[in-house]
């Protein structure tokens, strides 16, 4: 499983430097500074986005009914929704919401703009490629995900599936945060349910709202003030475009930045023993893997199949290749996650590959 790594300034007082300033001033104590590639970062709107800044920086903007505990997996906590009940057939979860949210356009949240959000993405064809798998489809979907009042949301399941599946889609990023419906459809074109708009824009209720992208330069979003939670503690968070690891290694030692996202491994290493930075692992999906094509002939015997599990200097991998960003698991679905299996730990061993 891959991690995130993050270099971050102990303080939020240093230099910065970016194109819109000709020289270098104080970064405010309330104003946080992000170094990080935004190549892949093509579009803002939920269920179309794309690459990792693009996700994080929408978790800033967008809420969902339910958020994934960052310690404990496969436990979920309320965040839009208050509280929620699966009924005695398990095949349908409902949903309270809270009554006190708006977005950032002043637009009451509702239970009925988190069931637009959803359907828009059936409608364009658009993201959810995981909540299809579960049987949904723009045919059922009225059927199966409804809003009975302006507070409450039933999730039916198309076809018995574990709860746990679909909470964790509800609690991801991405199709299932709630959009300001009629914010986004005051700038629908030709029928786009505002995906156009949404590209560059946001219609969320999070707790910053997105300032200014300039592709391939800096993304900038402000507090939003009067959000749900409270007042933010950043009053601005600023990611700037950094693809180079060691222009994001200089920015930290001068000060320029406060965090740096996606660092080599060398330059993580070299970084070290500054007192003034501290390394933290964040979890993300991601996951490397050997594939084995079951169409080739030789593959299709498992003794095959075995041997090349044996064959893998897995702890290699992992201690010079991956050191900040991975952890030895031989498994598709992570530990702690529903259907996860025991790690079966194979072991780089090329005598009994020879032998299977």
């Amino acid at each position: 499983m891959k991690y995130r790594t993050f270099l971050k300034v102990a303080g939020l007082v240093a230099a910065v430097s970016f194109a819109p300033f000709a020289a270098q001033a104080e970064t405010p104590k309330d104003q946080l500074i992000v170094g990080v590639t935004l190549v892949n970062m093509l579009s803002l709107d939920p269920s179309a986005m794309s690459g990792r800044q693009s996700t994080e920086i929408n978790s800033n903007v967008y809420d969902s009914l339910i958020e994934a505990d960052p310690v404990e997996k496969g436990v979920f906590n309320p965040s839009l929704a208050t509280s929620w009940e699966l009924n005695e057939a398990r095949d349908a979860v409902t949903f309270h919401l809270r009554d006190d949210v708006k977005f950032h356009s002043g637009n009451p949240l509702t239970a009925h703009d988190f069931v637009w959000s959803m359907k828009r993405a059936f409608e364009l064809g658009i993201g959810g490629s995981n909540v299809r798998v579960l049987g949904y489809n723009a045919e059922n979907f009225d059927d199966m995900i409804y809003a009975p009042d302006d507070y409450t949301v039933v999730v039916r399941f198309p076809q018995p599936t574990d709860p746990a599946l679909m909470m964790g889609t509800i609690a991801g990023k991405g199709l299932a945060m709630v959009i300001d419906s009629k914010e986004a459809m005051s700038h629908q074109v030709d029928g786009d349910y505002g995906q156009g708009w949404l590209t560059t824009h946001s219609a969320g209720s999070g707790p910053y709202k997105l300032a200014r992208w300039d592709a391939n330069n800096m993304v900038i979003l402000d507090r939003f003030d009067d959000y749900w939670r409270g007042e933010p503690a950043m009053k601005r968070v600023i990611y700037r475009h950094m693809p180079e690891s060691q222009t994001q290694r200089l920015a930290l030692e001068q000060h320029d930045i406060d965090i740096s996202m996606g660092m080599s491994v060398a330059d993580i290493k070299a970084l070290q023993g500054d007192e003034d930075l501290v390394t933290a692992k964040v979890p993300s999906g991601n996951v490397y893997y050997l594939a084995m094509s079951m169409q080739e002939e030789e593959f299709q015997d498992p003794k095959v199949r075995e041997a090349v599990r044996h064959l893998i200097d897995y702890e290699g991998i992992n201690d010079t290749i991956l050191p900040f960003y991975g952890d030895l698991y031989q498994r598709p679905i992570p530990a702690g996650l529903p259907g996860a299996l025991p790690n079966p730990m194979y072991q780089f061993d090329p005598d009994y590959a020879k032998n299977c």
